[in-house]
């Protein structure tokens, strides 16, 4: 899109594509292949909406195409509406139809698999092709910013346009801040999955390249690419953004749980700890912290003395000390 402030970044394709192909897109009612073109629609979507299905003739009032290398232009996203078995042949052949990104919902796990397992079959890809890739076992994302929402997790209201970005590797706290949280209004949130094409860290620094952004909200079981963390860190510090984070799987059981949910290892909490501290991220403990803190949006850029006491806010059911990002 022409005037895409992150034009040229790695997550345009996803976040901002110019096109969109829905393979298995689907006329049946509640079906995932329907509802995830109406979400679309329902965002006033300005790209080309191209479904892709065999089956049909047109779905949603757009014309349905047998295959992707049917559609008439290379799609810049590629949203897999598929079930497991299929999702290697998909995005395969998303890859070789020429399409720069991919939606994958589903969880990327097969119970009588190959060595190596479908999810890092899908990881080397993706990798491969230097494809950014949301999921896999996500619920998508939400660009009110650049009017783009592919989502798993649809809400019938229209939402408000906002100043906080929201990155959650819970799916469900994704779909219900979106669904029923009247108090806080995004620009971007997304619930990235197991991250086989693209990081928190890749979408953190999308988030710090859009003027709408006044703080930016973590729910992350893990960090798979902690250079780019610190680094999307250090760019917040430096343009003020705030960021807050609720940090889950910091016991041995929590970490065997994030494992079992995103696929992720949730490392030692010290060092997470020690990062958050470094950086001037706010750590909240639970979701309704979170959602508190998240919810001061300053209409503009923070601006203050680091350690300000005049700073500090209290959230939830605890306090936290809000302490701006040094310069």
């Amino acid at each position: 899109m022409a005037d895409d402030p992150n034009e040229g970044h790695f997550l345009a394709p996803l976040l901002t594509p110019s096109s969109i192909a829905f393979v298995c897109a689907s006329r049946r009612e509640d079906s995932p292949g329907r509802r995830v073109i109406e979400e679309c629609m329902r965002g006033r979507y300005p790209g080309a909406i191209y479904p892709v299905n065999p089956c049909y003739e047109a779905v949603e009032g757009h014309r349905c195409y047998p295959s992707l290398v049917e559609v008439p232009e290379t799609p810049d996203l590629a949203v897999l509406v598929l079930g497991n078995p299929r999702l290697e042949a998909g995005l395969r052949d998303a890859i070789e139809a020429g399409a720069r990104a991919a939606v994958i919902f589903d969880s990327g796990f097969l119970a009588e698999d190959a060595d190596p397992p479908l999810i890092d079959r899908l990881r080397s890809l993706a990798r491969e092709a230097c494809m950014p890739v949301c999921g896999a076992n996500c619920t998508g994302f939400i660009n009110l910013d650049g009017h783009t929402r592919v989502a798993y997790a649809p809400g019938e209201h229209d939402l408000e346009m906002g100043a906080v970005t929201f990155i959650s590797h819970s799916g469900s706290t994704f779909g219900g801040f979106i669904r029923n949280e009247r108090r806080l209004h995004f620009n971007l949130s997304v619930a990235p999955g197991k991250e086989v094409g693209a990081t928190v860290a890749d979408y953190m620094d999308f988030a710090l390249g859009l003027e709408s952004t006044r703080v930016i909200g973590l729910m992350i079981e893990t960090v798979r690419d902690p250079a780019g963390f610190v680094a999307a860190l250090e760019k917040a510090q430096d343009r003020r953004v705030p960021v807050v984070a609720l940090k889950v799987g910091r016991s041995a059981l929590g970490a065997r749980l994030a494992q079992s949910h995103s696929g992720a290892i949730a490392g030692n909490d010290a060092a997470y700890q020690a990062s958050f501290e470094r950086h001037g991220v706010v750590r909240v403990g639970d979701i309704d912290e979170l959602l508190a803190t998240s919810s001061y949006s300053p209409s503009r850029r923070a601006r203050g003395r680091a350690g300000s006491r005049s700073s500090a806010i209290r959230a939830g059911s605890g306090s936290c000390s809000w302490t701006w990002p040094r310069s």
